[in-house]
């Protein structure tokens, strides 16, 4: 009982969602702009997902500039230069990716 309760405490397992470490992130994804209406005339690449995520409980809690900055690294890998239709989603604690309170991140990754 006692494992269980410390498995539960600490969060057992790492978050089930890709979470990519900001700090191996490439210089120019700060200059992927991130907007929450579209961008007239820019050519789709593809969505994108971010999450901020509390998995632990040592872990600082969610915030939209982490799951934000998710939503970059991952237009970056598209070769995209913004994201458009930023949209933030704020959640409890959730299974499916495995936090105790997360914030989810969506856009459309764009090349202007």
């Amino acid at each position: 009982m006692l494992g269980l309760t410390a498995a539960m405490l600490t969060g057992c397992v790492g978050p089930l969602v890709a979470i990519d470490d900001p700090l191996t992130a490439k210089p120019k994804v700060t200059e992927i702009e991130l907007v929450e209406g579209p961008i007239k005339g820019a050519v789709v690449v593809g969505g994108v997902e971010g999450y901020s995520c509390k998995n632990k409980i040592w872990d600082p809690a969610p915030t939209n500039a982490f799951a934000g900055k998710q939503l970059q690294m991952q237009a970056e890998k598209l070769g995209a230069n913004a994201v458009s239709d930023v949209k933030y989603y704020k959640s409890g604690t959730t299974f499916q990716p495995n936090c105790w309170s997360s914030i989810r991140a969506t856009g459309v990754a764009v090349r202007r």
